[in-house]
């Protein structure tokens, strides 16, 4: 009875060694076959991987290459817009001198004329008739200072219409004075061409009292001399 019992327990302790050993290789064999297709998995994700890479590596030399040409654009660019700053100050600079060049010549022609109407009232050569012309030409462009945009106030053409429209022998060379400069200032400065004739004209009705008291001057000497 013993002696089967033995035998009966050598049995199990096999069959459970052949279990555990098949058990064993089972186990053995999936993990084979995992570590096998895991590889297969990981071989694949890393060729995926290279191919990416390469993919990001062209890519980032076209970026690259982009960011080198935009880089050039940019220089080009700003060296145009240099050269652009650099004539736009020359512009600049030749229309300041042009400017200046043609109001000084502006001023030069109004002091010319101003010149000739000062010899010729020192003279006493200047008459009424000449003077009272030029204002008449004078009242004849007022409206065109009717708008409300033009270059002179209200207080200044009110005196200016004041003062063509008074008795010449009634100004005063303060009046006349002040009226040429405004004229002379719409010419100049705001190249007006109806501040040329508002200028000669007061010129001529300062010229016309001075030649007026220039006359009447020697008139006197004449007088006291045929006294003698």
């Amino acid at each position: 009875m013993r002696m089967h019992i033995y035998e009966w327990g050598k049995v199990v302790d096999a069959e459970l060694i052949i279990l555990a050993v098949s058990v064993i290789a089972t186990i053995v064999s999936s993990t084979s076959i995992l570590a096998y297709w895991l590889g297969r998995q990981f071989t694949e994700i890393r060729l995926r991987l290279t191919i990416l890479e390469e993919r990001v590596s062209r890519l980032e030399e076209r970026v690259t290459k982009l960011e080198e040409r935009v880089s050039k654009l940019e220089e080009r660019v700003r060296k145009l817009e240099d050269r652009v700053g650099t004539l736009e100050r020359k512009i600049e600079d030749l229309s300041r001198n042009m400017d200046r060049k043609v109001k000084a010549i502006s001023a030069a022609s109004v002091e010319a004329h101003r010149l000739i109407v000062d010899f010729l009232s020192i003279k006493g050569i200047l008459e009424r008739d000449e003077m009272e012309y030029l204002s008449r030409r004078v009242e004849g462009i007022f409206h065109t200072y009717a708008s409300a945009v033009n270059p002179l106030t209200k207080e200044e053409l009110k005196f200016l219409k004041e003062f063509f429209a008074k008795d010449p022998d009634l100004v005063t060379e303060e009046e006349a004075e002040r009226a040429y400069e405004i004229g002379k200032r719409l010419f100049v400065e705001d190249a007006d061409p109806n501040g040329y004739l508002i200028a000669i004209a007061a010129a001529y009705r300062r010229g016309y009292l001075v030649s007026k008291r220039v006359r009447e001057r020697k008139k006197k000497e004449k007088e006291k001399s045929e006294k003698k």
